[in-house]
């Protein structure tokens, strides 16, 4: 079964060479108008629900800042050869024991 990976990362080191600086999540979250652990949560694929505005500041800001149109498919994707882990999903798995 697939997983939705982020691609997020992947824009903040964008940002990053854009701007010749170093760019540390809670900097982009301060300048994207989000909580620093929901872009951390973001970018490492944690994902379990995403509020649709957090989406919609991420892609108003890169698209502003990278000079190009970010949409949510440029910040998360489906890849079907990737392995779900029960720690991301949001319901816990019961083991054969239990059921």
């Amino acid at each position: 079964m697939g997983k939705i990976v982020s691609k997020a990362r992947q824009l903040r080191l964008d940002l990053q060479a854009k701007e010749g600086k170093t760019i540390t999540v809670g900097a982009a979250a301060d300048r994207i108008g989000i909580d620093r652990k929901v872009l951390t949560r973001i970018e490492l694929s944690q994902l379990g629900r995403i509020d649709a505005e957090s989406l919609m500041k991420i892609c108003v800001f890169y698209t502003e800042v990278l000079g190009r149109k970010i949409d949510v498919g440029d910040i998360l994707e489906y890849d079907p050869d990737a392995i779900q882990s029960h720690a991301y999903v949001g319901t816990p798995q019961l083991s054969r024991a239990m059921t």
